[in-house]
């Protein structure tokens, strides 16, 4: 009943105005002009008073539809959240690293291999390996890993000092290698760190983070993982972006 009580009022509110201008053209017709203006003028009113009277109870009526349509809307949101969750999960890129041997220096990292394991390309990755202190990096060019398995080849011939916020959380390998974070995206806009020899990382969203405000055309991030503001200047032509990390 409450589905076809909009149909309903329709009818009710055509019909109010089919009979006001019958009424009006037989008054006009057949009744004194003084006497059919105090008369038009009543119907007028009246039509209007009904027509009011007609709408409050619809309004009232659909009250509950007005839920059930933002319930669904909420569902809807909720179903495309897990849809795009799903297919992160299934087409996301596993980037795993290999060093090069250099006989009498052990393992050492000056030029890494990089290689995809997951079903989605990387691209825009940057491989980065702690030289000897907390606060210096060597680190690659920009570069693409196919979801092939196939390796790729990489050199790392720049250097960062301090970065700002830190790149914690890589650990040396079991057989001493230095440590490795590679900063990488998939086809769907997706931030990840890993560091290996873990595929398992980190991963950032712009399209599904919390977004504090927007001052001058930047967005302002909040409470993002202290890597990302790293890898957002690592990579040229995003949108303008700012970040709060958590203290």
């Amino acid at each position: 009943m409450r589905r076809n009580s909009p149909v309903v009022g329709v009818l009710v509110g055509v019909l109010i105005v089919i009979v006001t201008a019958i009424a009006a053209a037989l008054i006009t017709t057949f009744v004194p002009s003084n006497t059919a203006s105090a008369l038009g003028a009543a119907m007028a009113g009246t039509a209007t008073l009904v027509l009011a009277l007609v709408t409050l109870p619809l309004l009232w009526l659909n009250r509950d539809m007005i839920s059930e349509t933002r319930a669904m809307a909420e569902a809807t949101k909720a179903s495309n959240e897990t849809l795009r969750e799903q297919l992160q999960r299934e087409w996301r890129p596993i980037i795993t690293t290999r060093g090069t041997f250099t006989l009498g220096v052990g393992w050492d990292y000056t030029s890494l291999k990089a290689r995809n394991l997951g079903r989605g390309p990387a691209i825009n990755c940057r491989a980065l390996v702690q030289d000897g202190d907390d606060d210096k990096w060597l680190y690659s060019d920009l570069f693409d890993v196919p979801a092939d398995g196939q390796p790729v080849d990489m050199s790392l011939d720049n250097r960062i000092e301090n970065p700002d916020p830190p790149l914690t959380g890589a650990t040396a390998g079991v057989r001493g290698e230095r440590p490795v974070v590679i900063l990488y995206e998939d086809a769907a806009a997706t931030w990840y760190r890993s560091c290996p020899p873990s595929v398992v990382g980190e991963l950032w969203s712009p399209l599904a983070a919390e977004q504090s405000s927007i001052e001058g055309g930047v967005t302002v991030y909040k409470n993002v993982p202290p890597w990302v503001p790293v890898y957002y200047r690592f990579v040229s032509g995003r949108p303008p972006m700012s970040f709060e990390t958590p203290p």
